[in-house]
């Protein structure tokens, strides 16, 4: 069975799946290679390692030594942008991925998720404060968001649809539903990525508040790495705390976002 790169949203781990399951059929990494028109018979080997980084001339050689149709190498395509690319139109790229992982998996999606735009959490969130006016110039003005009115809009009216807020006795304030959200995994993948770039490129807009008003914290340790997924249990059970005491307070008046990033920065040795 081929290897789907719409299974996938790093083209490093694309390119080894794929390579991997070539090398069991009796292919090497020159014949493949060579049938790319890839000069370099450790070309991949250097991509996967992180040794250099692929570029869309080389892509276009692999799509056709792969025998990719144009959608999967538009796919390809805007994984390598995504990945290298400074100044890229983020949004349009997202929505092609999630656009072709959506045309290409089994049709079991009925609607988008929470995640589907980072929009949702912000405004699923924002209704807890009492008076707010769940308005898109009331966003403008009081939240850090970069949207424009009618990208709120849209968001609000999904919101209102899936029945996650509802309207009270008073013009524009809402009151937010207790649902329990559940996402597909691949459309929730590349969600979750575009969401956390989002709120990261936010975070470095704040490094120059004052530092009542924020606070950022950095750890780089040395750990074995069978003890990472400890690590991650007990960040996941951080924010679960977090959640909890926030969900205490009474009478919020203010709408924060706690973004933890924890991974590697060390390369694997073969």
């Amino acid at each position: 069975m081929k290897v789907s790169i719409y299974e996938f949203f790093d083209y490093r781990k694309y390119l080894k799946a794929y390579l991997e399951q070539r090398r069991k059929n009796g292919d090497s990494y020159r014949s493949i290679a060579k049938s790319c028109e890839i000069a370099n018979p450790n070309y991949f080997q250097q991509v996967i390692k992180e040794d250099r980084n692929l570029t869309a001339k080389a892509a276009h050689k692999i799509a056709r030594g792969f025998r990719l149709n144009k959608s999967e190498l538009q796919y390809l395509l805007d994984l390598v942008q995504l990945a290298h690319k400074k100044n890229v139109n983020e949004e349009k790229i997202f929505a092609d991925i999630r656009a072709k992982i959506v045309a290409n998996q089994t049709k079991r999606i009925k609607d988008p998720s929470i995640s589907s735009h980072w929009l949702h959490q912000i405004l699923l969130e924002v209704v807890n404060i009492d008076g707010f006016e769940l308005t898109p110039e009331n966003i403008l003005r009081r939240v850090r968001v970069n949207a424009s009115k009618e990208d709120i809009q849209k968001s609000i009216d999904f919101l209102l649809k899936k029945k996650w807020i509802v309207a009270t006795n008073k013009p524009h304030i809402y009151r937010r539903l207790e649902v329990e959200l559940e996402t597909i995994n691949d459309l929730r993948m590349v969600d979750l990525h575009r969401n956390h770039r989002y709120f990261l490129d936010q975070a470095k807009h704040r490094l120059v508040d004052d530092l009542d008003e924020r606070e950022f914290q950095g750890l780089t340790v040395a750990i074995p790495k069978d003890k990472k997924p400890e690590i991650k249990k007990k960040i996941r059970a951080f924010m679960k705390e977090i959640s909890d005491i926030a969900d205490g307070y009474q009478d919020p008046d203010s709408l924060c976002r706690l973004q933890l990033a924890f991974y590697q920065l060390t390369k694997d040795q073969e």
